[in-house]
């Protein structure tokens, strides 16, 4: 699907079979094979939808306080006037006497944004601006689907220009630029969504397009600087709040991007049908790939260079009938018709190649295609994700941490900041997936678990330690008693750790004694005693002699000839089942 991710060699990484939405196994990045699957992170959450946003930022960021002139509602004006003139203290300090000041406010309604705050003006309805015949935006916008139509419409038409005047003057413009004939319907849209905000927008014929320029200092910071949106058609990328809007407003800044920068086609002359989208911002195909997949679409992505490119081009493209009718409104409103006819006319829909989705999960898996290992001299860097211990990559790829963190933290960063992790909520589930793995292997030889007695052997996160921070053990021993399983456990070293977090659980001094009658046995943590376990002797203890290798980390052959039905959590291939029992 054309996504990239490059580590280091010793880098973990996610990996599956294929057969089913679960993790089969963690392995080295140099132990990756061609075929393996890796999972990629999609279903973010219906956010929510704030009415407006307040362009006061673009003046704390970027705007100097000295510069901005505000025109306040009327009443404020008349309130600041009620005022006996020593109360005006704001005004005192002015060249010319707070009386007269106050004279020129009246007439003007306008004043400096610094006499406004010490007044104690309410500037909710204000509009602001940085020259007095110049143009004025509204202290707050409405965010609407209109609006992040408009800013679909600049990521794929549009920039951002610096003049510098005289006598040290700066003007900024924001400017859509269009076909100068059959485009006419996004000039008018552009425009008609600024002058219903109250800001002047200028529609005209420049000498190849028809552009719309909207000239404002404090506009042109909050867009580029707030926003983040970039100044021009390689810096351009996805504003960070748009991960914690609405499906809707996702979907119309998309609409508004592909109606600039994007198209649609028939494959072969149909009736199969394509969408696709092309831009020369890394980052910017970067948010989209991420974005698509936050809807549930998975978008193939190719790379290559144009004539008299400057630089590398990406072009995304939607394919499949399932996901061009979820992606419609990336087709032009007037083209949706005939899409959607040609699809219906498809005798059988083929299932992508490239990647699965099993079921209603949000998480899809992409095959991996191809690996290149090159030699690297430099800084490396680490991001760890505390709690789901995966990290949303390049294109929404999903690796593993390097180390393991507390889950707390997580939680408190969450709390502290207000930050909503929409894009991380859909990848938290892959840390689960293993342990679901563990408990359907024990339900595919046992059936139900109820009433059965399983028994783990080590419970610490890792061996050689009492850490019972992130122990997939906990997880594992709620679930199996949740399926009416009775737990017993052993661990050298972590026992008096885990005795106060794990209720209801058995515990037991030796590992021969947790196996006694036991079911079946799950290998959780890989101390070394557990590898020169009799494990002869253990068959003849279990009602069961049945074990789950969370680890691979036991001798699948040995086990069998002891007498063990084998299970690991790897790849197929590599885990043989020894299914005879001793007579």
């Amino acid at each position: 699907m054309g996504r990239r991710l490059r580590v280091t060699a010793d880098h973990p990484i996610v990996v599956g079979d294929g057969e089913d939405d679960e993790v089969v196994t963690t392995v080295r990045a140099d132990e990756l094979r061609d075929g393996d699957w890796i999972p990629l992170a999609g279903g973010g959450v219906d956010g929510y939808a704030p009415s407006v946003y307040s362009t006061i930022a673009a003046i704390e960021d970027a705007i100097p306080v000295g510069d901005v002139i505000v025109r306040p509602e009327r009443r404020e004006v008349e309130a600041l006037r009620a005022l006996a003139p020593p109360e005006r203290t704001a005004l005192a300090d002015h060249p010319r006497g707070g009386v007269q000041r106050m004279g020129d406010i009246s007439r003007s309604g306008a004043l400096r944004l610094r006499e406004a705050c010490e007044s104690g003006m309410d500037l909710r309805g204000s509009m602001l601006g940085t020259a007095r015949s110049g143009t004025y935006v509204p202290e707050r916008l409405a965010i609407d689907e209109a609006f992040w139509r408009v800013v679909g419409l600049y990521l794929a038409e549009g920039h951002v220009a610096r003049d510098h005047g005289r006598a040290g003057t700066t003007r900024e413009r924001i400017t859509w630029s269009f076909h100068p004939t059959e485009e006419e319907h996004l000039v008018r849209e552009v425009s008609d969504y600024w002058r219903s905000q109250g800001v002047k927008a200028r529609a005209f014929t420049a000498s190849t397009s028809r552009c719309v320029q909207v000239s404002s200092r404090i506009l042109a910071a909050w867009w580029t600087e707030v926003l983040g949106l970039g100044r021009n058609s390689y810096e351009q990328r996805l504003p960070n709040m748009i991960w914690e809007q609405s499906e809707a407003r996702k979907w119309a800044l998309l609409s508004g991007l592909w109606e600039g920068d994007g198209s649609w086609s028939f494959v072969n002359g149909g009736p199969s049908v394509t969408i696709d989208f092309g831009t020369v911002s890394d980052e910017l195909a970067d948010g989209v790939a991420r974005l698509l997949g936050d809807l549930g679409i998975v978008a193939a992505w190719r790379r290559g260079r144009v004539a008299k490119s400057t630089k590398e081009t990406h072009w995304l493209t939607i394919s499949g009938a399932a996901q061009v009718e979820r992606a419609i409104s990336l087709v032009p409103e007037r083209d949706r018709r005939e899409v959607l006819a040609s699809l219906g006319r498809q005798s059988k829909r083929i299932a992508p190649t490239g990647f699965r989705r099993f079921a209603d999960a949000s998480i899809a898996w992409v095959r991996v295609a191809s690996l290149r290992k090159t030699p690297f001299e430099g800084p490396v860097y680490s991001l760890e994700v505390p709690g789901s211990q995966t990290v949303a990559a390049s294109g929404g790829l999903i690796a593993h941490n390097c180390f393991p963190k507390d889950v707390s933290a997580l939680k408190m960063l969450a709390g502290n900041s207000g930050y909503h992790f929409q894009l991380l909520g859909a990848v938290i589930e892959v840390n689960e997936l293993q342990k679901r793995r563990v408990v359907g292997k024990l339900q595919k030889h046992l059936g139900s678990l109820a009433g059965k007695r399983v028994a783990l052997l080590g419970l610490a996160f890792k061996p050689d330690t009492d850490d019972m921070r992130e122990a997939s053990s906990l997880v594992l021993a709620a679930r199996l008693q949740g399926e009416g399983a009775t737990v017993v456990a052993y661990d050298p070293v972590a026992a008096e750790a885990a005795r106060g977090l794990l209720d209801g659980v058995e515990f037991r001094d030796s590992a021969l004694e947790a196996l006694e009658e036991a079911d079946a046995v799950v290998l959780v943590t890989e101390w070394p005693e557990f590898r020169e376990l009799d494990w002869t002797a253990a068959a003849a203890r279990m009602a069961r002699p049945l074990l789950v290798d969370g680890r691979n980390f036991l001798d699948a052959a040995g086990l069998a000839a002891a007498g063990f039905e084998y299970e690991g959590i790897g790849r197929a291939a590599e885990a043989p089942v020894q299914t005879a029992r001793p007579s």
